[in-house]
């Protein structure tokens, strides 16, 4: 659960400005950005809570 809770939540942002047709250059990188960083927040909270 605390896995789900720390993936991004930009794919939404994506999908917002794809159905009101605004332009997403800018949010699919910032996408791309926040996948790329939650990698490194899920690894942390995997070793901070153990096995």
């Amino acid at each position: 659960m605390v896995a789900m809770a720390a993936l991004p939540t930009a794919q939404n942002v994506y999908l917002f400005s794809s159905q009101f047709k605004l332009p997403n250059l800018l949010v699919r990188d910032i996408v791309f950005a926040s996948a790329v960083l939650s990698l490194p927040v899920i690894l942390g909270v995997a070793l901070l809570l153990g096995p």
